[in-house]
């Protein structure tokens, strides 16, 4: 309107914006600009929790990696330890019994 006043004023004169007021509703302009900036602000908070979240999945999974190689090793241990027990227990039957009074040294040559 204001353009229309000054491009097509045919007598001359200046317009008078003082008596005209102009009614521009700008409230949704500016409504749909701050809900813009909201969802702009909720979407870079919705990613950076994606991030995280897959962050603290991905270090999950190498924390029950870690887990599983460490149980693996414990129980290989655990077999290996077994297995001298049992070594050091026929070890232990081989060997002769003293009888009370019998010492173990080696009698001297004769």
């Amino acid at each position: 309107e204001c353009i229309s006043q000054i491009v097509l004023h045919r007598d001359g004169m200046d317009p008078d914006f003082a008596t005209e007021r102009f009614k521009i509703d700008v409230e949704p302009l500016i409504n749909h600009m701050v809900d813009q900036a909201k969802v702009a602000e909720v979407t870079k908070k919705v990613s950076d929790l994606e991030q995280l979240f897959k962050d603290e999945e991905n270090a999950r999974q190498e924390a029950e990696a870690k887990l599983a190689t460490t149980a693996q090793s414990l129980e290989t241990k655990a077999k290996e330890y077994e297995a001298r027990i049992t070594q050091l227990q026929d070890e232990l039957t081989r060997r002769p019994v003293l009888k009370e009074g019998e010492s173990g040294a080696v009698p001297p040559p004769p």
